[in-house]
């Protein structure tokens, strides 16, 4: 409808017909990209990896520290690793829950 109504109005513009056909493109693009948005909206996360992370994360944290414990032998350095690695996970986790639903249920 955008379109159809600049397509009204060019033969009282006094733009010349490059700068039109642009303002058709730069329409063009927005709609092709407002599609592509709609394309990912529609598509659903796969729900069984989505229920499989959170447990794949929880057994993850428990294990690491065996491992990073096994791996260093110093004390200080393991459990500051294991805090960067299991934050830097959860944190992953957490953005991605946020982009699968960025507009939410909750007040902001």
């Amino acid at each position: 409808w955008v379109t159809e109504g600049v397509s009204r109005c060019v033969p009282w513009m006094i733009t010349p017909p490059p700068m039109v056909s642009r303002v058709y493109q730069e329409l063009s693009n927005g709609m092709l990209g407002f599609n592509q948005a709609l394309k990912l909206a529609d598509i659903p996360f796969p729900f069984p990896y989505a229920q499989l992370l959170p447990v794949a994360l929880c057994i993850f944290c428990m294990v690491m520290p065996f491992w990073v414990a096994s791996l260093t032998d110093n004390q200080y350095v393991a459990p500051a690793a294991c805090y960067m690695l299991a934050t830097g996970l959860l944190s992953v986790n957490a953005i991605g829950m946020e982009l699968e639903n960025p507009f939410g249920d909750d007040t902001n």
